[in-house]
């Protein structure tokens, strides 16, 4: 066998396209934890009954925080017309 073929052209040259996701929160990020992140306290809390369970919850996660949540692009077409379902797909209710 001589090797793997080459690519087609479209998979080895890609056009620059904006990144789906804006990761620039990231870099507003301090670096330093300070409380326990949301879910962590919800673990905790779930988890309260049993005081070693919640302590390890807490300590395996003591460097998690927040992190506010990026901005993301709309993912439709602004000059798109909107969706009208067919006549026919009103459901399954027999009338």
């Amino acid at each position: 066998m001589g090797g793997w073929p080459p690519l087609p052209p479209s998979l080895t040259t890609r056009s620059a396209s904006p990144a789906p996701v804006d990761w620039t929160f990231l870099d507003r990020d301090d670096g330093p934890p300070g409380e326990p992140a949301d879910w962590v306290r919800k673990q905790v809390k779930l988890f309260g009954d049993d005081p070693e369970i919640a302590a390890e919850i807490l300590r395996m996660h003591s460097r998690t925080r927040n992190i506010p949540t990026p901005a993301t692009p709309k993912r439709c077409d602004p000059n798109e017309p909107p969706f009208v379902p067919p006549e026919d797909f009103e459901g399954d209710e027999e009338a």
